[in-house]
């Protein structure tokens, strides 16, 4: 598989095993500053279309330039102009780092708590107990001071943050949720 980084660095991974691929490719991806085009195989358009999500990656390049076009406005504000949906906001308490990891973003006005489970990414956010968001939503940690999207590494105590969800693009089939769901990533919900 290849990965070509945006400023055109270019890594090849001939082969492994899905977990150290997985490792190689997070570490690869970060040192690219959190963002590359993956190849994996060669595929034909018009195989695409067959198996391929429609208009994916323009529904991701129109949410990206509503956020640019956007973002000096008030994070909350930002949220809702993309189609996003704000699941909490207030300041990052406290950060433990593990196999699943999690921050504590606090808010005195509302008297609320979230905790934002995470590994490589946002998996889930349970707010005063109650969860409001889990993958495959995608969940997005933002800076309310200067509007940039944090990846989970860069998020520290003390920061004052929004935690939304992105418009999704389809629904996942039924069958997919274990592939794709908390559960894939050894959380419980709690949901029957």
């Amino acid at each position: 598989m290849s990965l070509v980084s945006p400023s055109r660095d270019v890594a090849v991974l001939k082969d492994g095993s899905p977990r150290r691929l997985e490792a190689m490719l997070s570490a690869i991806v970060s040192s690219m500053g959190g963002a590359a085009a993956l190849a994996v195989y060669p595929v034909l358009a018009a195989e695409l279309r067959q198996i391929g999500m429609g208009s994916s990656l323009s529904h991701c390049l129109d949410i990206g330039r509503a956020f640019r076009r956007n973002m000096h406005r008030k994070t909350t504000e930002l949220t809702e102009l993309i189609g996003g949906q704000l699941v909490a906001e207030g300041v990052v308490e406290e950060v433990r780092n593990g196999d699943l990891s999690s921050l504590t973003v606090v808010n005195d006005l509302r008297r609320s708590a979230a905790r934002i489970d995470f590994m490589d990414e946002f998996l889930a956010v349970t707010v005063d107990g109650t969860s409001v968001a889990s993958t495959p939503k995608i969940i997005i940690v933002v800076d309310r001071t200067t509007n940039r999207p944090l990846r989970c590494d860069e998020v520290t105590r003390g920061l004052s943050v929004v935690v939304s969800t992105l418009p999704t693009i389809h629904e996942w089939p039924e069958g997919a949720l274990s592939l794709v769901g908390p559960e894939a990533f050894g959380m419980d919900m709690g949901e029957d």
